[in-house]
């Protein structure tokens, strides 16, 4: 099973995991969204996690078997329903627990990390992040920034694209062994040296 198609009624949709109806190989996913009774639907690579073909009827047009696949996701009104946080088995512990209330109980007992102060660089961002409790979200700039580092092998950190670079969000989950060196060879003026 290298791919999933996630589908679902508007008014029913739930988001992530609520909405799979089927695993299979890519052309077992679409053969089988040409037969669904929904509003929309997503075929997912499994694998990277990506949403590879979609599609959506709008309110009042032909029914959803009618409508041809595109490429990617967003099309239309359809909701993205869709991420990768988590996986499928992780999903399904979170449901044992409670979810949502186990969530909220959780979060009661946690007091809110005071955000970042404004920083002019990624290297910045880093020496930040030394000081910080992980996991940690950043939005806006600066989680692109978090992303450099992720791609740089300095962070392991999630991070999500958004309409919006504004709202654009990176969870750092971790500094690694080499982001740990970068910070060891962090100057007295807090900087890190010139590559």
């Amino acid at each position: 099973m290298t791919h999933a198609l996630f589908a679902n009624l508007l008014r029913d949709t739930s988001g992530g995991w609520f909405d799979l109806v089927f695993r299979g190989t890519l052309g077992q996913c679409i053969d089988e969204g040409g037969r669904l009774k929904a509003d929309w639907a997503q075929v997912v690579d499994l694998e990277s996690g990506e949403v590879v073909y979609s599609k959506s009827r709008r309110l009042g047009g032909p029914d959803l078997t009618a409508v041809q696949w595109s490429e990617g996701g967003g099309v239309g009104d359809m909701p993205v329903s869709f991420h990768m946080l988590l996986s499928e088995d992780e999903f399904s512990k979170l449901s044992l627990l409670g979810g949502e209330h186990w969530i909220r109980s959780r979060l009661a007992g946690v007091d809110t990390p005071a955000p970042l102060p404004v920083l002019r660089s990624s290297d910045d961002l880093l020496v930040a992040l030394a000081a910080r409790e992980l996991p940690f979200l950043i939005v806006g700039e600066q989680a692109g920034w978090a992303e450099q580092l992720r791609l740089q092998g300095l962070l392991e950190a999630e991070f999500t694209v958004e309409a919006d670079p504004a709202s654009d969000w990176a969870v750092v989950l971790a500094i690694t062994p080499e982001g740990r060196e970068a910070l060891a060879a962090v100057g007295p003026d807090g900087k890190m040296p010139a590559p």
